[in-house]
């Protein structure tokens, strides 16, 4: 298991659902919709299984709170028509592609 390979194909799996690139997702100043809901989503998915500030660190943000605060948009975009199929293809590939990275899902104890 290499993280940063594992982060890295996690970026390509989310830019192939929403019209981004990965140096996008991972630049907190570029801020469009697309952007952020690709940021939001990939950051939930990587806090699954690893901690709250290694996600933060990762997406530049410079505290924990903002993983948690991804976290809850991603579930509430997981509850919108227009982005559950999405959020669905975007799971089912992480669970075939990345296994390790979907033992912790439901998350929150990683801190």
């Amino acid at each position: 298991m290499n993280e940063n390979q594992d982060f890295d194909r996690l970026l390509a799996i989310v830019c192939e659902w929403y019209p981004v690139n990965k140096d996008d997702i991972t630049n907190k100043q570029r801020r469009t919709h697309d952007v952020t809901t690709a940021r939001n989503i990939a950051a939930a998915c990587w806090a699954n299984a690893n901690s709250l500030t290694d996600t933060a660190k990762r997406f530049g943000w410079k505290a924990a709170a903002s993983t948690i605060q991804a976290r809850k948009r991603a579930d509430a975009l997981a509850e919108m028509p227009t982005h559950a199929y999405r959020i669905e293809q975007i799971v089912a590939r992480i669970q075939d592609e990345i296994p390790w990275l979907c033992l912790g899902m439901e998350g929150g104890e990683n801190e």
